[in-house]
């Protein structure tokens, strides 16, 4: 009874946090199309924005649970540019 509530418990868990990780990468997503789109129209070269955000896995925000969702692009500093518009 025990095993099978905490395989319950650590379902929704599992369930909850791989919500919060689609909803970070969509996020995280629009942002580098964004600033993809303004690279094609100044004729900047915009792949690497991909290459970038390619780097960090959905399977490895998920297995780290200990860590925040938003830690995983803190070391992308080009996404908090103040020029994006929403």
């Amino acid at each position: 009874m025990w095993i099978l509530l905490g395989g319950i418990i650590c379902g929704v868990g599992w369930l909850y946090r791989n919500i919060k990780v689609y909803k970070e990468q969509i996020r995280v997503l629009h942002i580098v199309e964004k600033l993809a789109q303004r690279d094609i129209e100044y004729g900047r070269v915009w792949g690497w924005r991909y290459d970038d955000y390619y780097k960090v896995s959905y399977d490895k925000m998920c297995i780290q649970f200990w860590k925040p969702v938003g830690s995983f692009y803190s070391h992308l500093k080009w996404l908090e540019e103040k020029e994006i518009k929403s």
